[in-house]
């Protein structure tokens, strides 16, 4: 008698759900008696939790019902070439309930364990975060200096009290880029989603590759 495989963990539930919306695109020979490689648009409807599947809706098909689609398959047939592929976190193997390490395309990531934890609180007298207190640092310069901003700039530097917040002025003096004023942050984060969705495409291609010649 063979022994018996020790029973995985279910998929964490939490992750499946996270993957409702993406866009795919999936060849006809997927189906049972499919024939040739035309692709059919969908995205990902739903999660079964029973069968640890997903549920894959197309936009034109004569069935209006889902189909259930392993993770495999959606990993495979994921479409790379939409705008919100990006958003989600698509990894080499389903992440499991307990998981303390996940690789993703990107990276691996590592749970660190509980008692390394550290809390911070933020909470103020009514039981509301605000957020870590800045300090301000005080001005030293002698001689005095004017300020470019606008009363209605420095309107919104002030916090619910009226009170400037140091946070605030922080922001106003990072640089600003393009016609559309666009912020700092907004441009670090456009330039890493860029280079983030490069990696992706290229490691997820190399990953197809291999499980190709391996099969």
């Amino acid at each position: 008698m063979a022994p018996r495989r020790p029973k995985q963990p279910p998929i964490s539930t939490e992750w499946a759900q996270s993957l409702i919306g993406l866009s795919m695109k999936v060849p006809e020979n997927w189906w049972v008696g499919g024939i040739g490689f035309k692709l059919h648009d969908g995205k990902i409807d739903s999660f079964d939790i029973s069968s640890q599947k997903w549920n894959l809706l197309l936009d034109a098909r004569d069935e209006p019902f889902p189909f259930l689609m392993a993770y495999d398959a959606v990993y495979e047939y994921a479409d790379e070439d939409s705008s919100t592929y990006p958003e989600y976190q698509l990894t080499y193997d389903p992440v499991l309930d307990g998981d303390d390490e996940i690789e993703t395309e990107i990276a691996t990531y590592t749970k660190t364990k509980s008692e390394e934890w550290n809390q911070v609180s933020t909470e103020d007298g009514n039981g509301n975060g605000n957020g870590r207190t800045i300090d301000p640092i005080e001005c030293t310069v002698d001689e005095d200096f004017s300020v470019n901003i606008t009363d209605e700039e420095v309107e919104l530097l002030k916090d619910e009290n009226g009170e400037i917040r140091y946070e605030k002025v922080f922001q106003w003096c990072l640089p600003r880029f393009g016609d559309d004023d666009e912020t700092l942050f907004e441009f670090q984060a456009a330039r890493m989603r860029n280079y983030m969705r490069k990696r992706v495409l290229e490691d997820k291609n190399n990953v197809i590759q291999r499980r190709r010649l391996m099969e």
